[in-house]
């Protein structure tokens, strides 16, 4: 589904970008990564000619908010360089030696093109859980929406090894708190955060990092209640504010745009795990080129993280204030 078809949720690269009443936020480390690599060719921070105030995405990206340190090397690749240098070989060499399945959206531009530059980064997460959730019968009602969900009903008994993949990291009352759902994977978390949003996206995620860390854990008990509403999506974003805007390169001494700036984000969440799939694809070419009990019920506004555990940073983050994204009950 392409973006732009959805009137209540964006698709964003940026981490500071604003929490809006009513609107969900769906962020991906894939393009910033891609940007990165894409600094990294020129060898400084990109700078639009034709804009006396920066926009602030750009502004965003420039300032490596996210780097390779956030991921394990397994999950992702990150790429750029020239086409003459034969980069859309390399990257699909790569992407066939990582992840064979894949199918890496690149454009079609012959190997003897110069002035141009590709930069490409996608990210692959399958997380299971160790037994699976309860797919609950009785729909989660979000906003006046029945959703699908999964978790734990409360009505029937429940294995304590389903328990143990719940740890409530820190409870106000049913509607603040943050739990996190424990998966095969050590390095990885899954953070789930019923709270009041801050200002941005990273705000909100750094005050419930914070929260996560000194907040007073817990377990689950056969008596507590997890709804947790399914989803199964997949989004297509073009940064077209990106695109045609002239900027210098001092290190290869020409005027470049940008004429490809997309990110691709496919995401399915149920009582079996999450699987996270992403990829990001720049193009930048020389401006002459062509172109009581607890009650953790997600029924009011949430945030959702993927992040390695040792990183500071997440490599997948979610606000959700509208059902637009959640898998809607018959």
């Amino acid at each position: 589904m392409n973006a732009r078809d959805l009137t209540s949720t964006l698709v964003t690269a940026d981490l500071r970008e604003p929490i809006v009443s009513g609107r969900n936020l769906v962020w991906c480390a894939t393009f910033p990564l891609a940007w990165n690599e894409l600094l990294d060719v020129f060898g400084e921070d990109i700078y639009f000619k034709d804009m006396a105030s920066q926009p602030a995405l750009l502004t965003s990206l420039n300032e490596w908010l996210v780097t390779r340190d956030d991921l394990d090397d397994a999950s992702y690749v990150a790429m750029a360089g020239q086409v003459e240098d034969d980069i859309l070989g390399q990257i699909r060499e790569t992407m066939a030696q990582k992840s064979p399945e894949a199918q890496p959206v690149l454009p079609e531009i012959k190997p003897d093109r110069k002035g141009i530059i590709v930069a490409y980064a996608y990210l692959l997460k399958n997380l299971l859980f160790p037994e699976r959730f309860e797919r609950i019968t009785d729909p989660l009602d979000f906003g006046g929406t029945p959703i699908l969900c999964f978790g734990i009903s409360g009505k029937t008994s429940v294995d304590p090894q389903v328990l143990r993949q719940v740890k409530v990291l820190d409870y106000q009352h049913n509607d603040d708190f943050v739990i996190e759902l424990i998966t095969r994977s050590e390095a990885d978390q899954i953070i789930m955060a019923k709270v009041h949003p801050e200002a941005t996206l990273e705000a909100t995620i750094d005050a419930v990092l914070a929260r996560s860390v000194s907040g007073s854990s817990g377990s689950l008990t056969e008596n507590d209640v997890l709804k947790v509403p399914m989803m199964n999506f997949r989004l297509e974003r073009s940064f077209d504010e990106l695109i045609d805007h002239p900027f210098d390169s001092r290190l290869l001494e020409n005027e470049y745009v940008i004429f490809m700036a997309r990110q691709d984000v496919r995401f399915e969440l149920n009582e079996a795990g999450v699987r996270l799939e992403s990829q990001a694809t720049i193009g930048a070419m020389v401006t002459s080129a062509p172109p009581e009990p607890k009650r953790l019920v997600f029924d009011k506004p949430f945030l959702f993280l993927m992040k390695l555990r040792s990183a500071d940073r997440p490599y997948f983050a979610m606000w959700i204030d509208n059902p637009e994204l959640l898998g809607k009950a018959d």
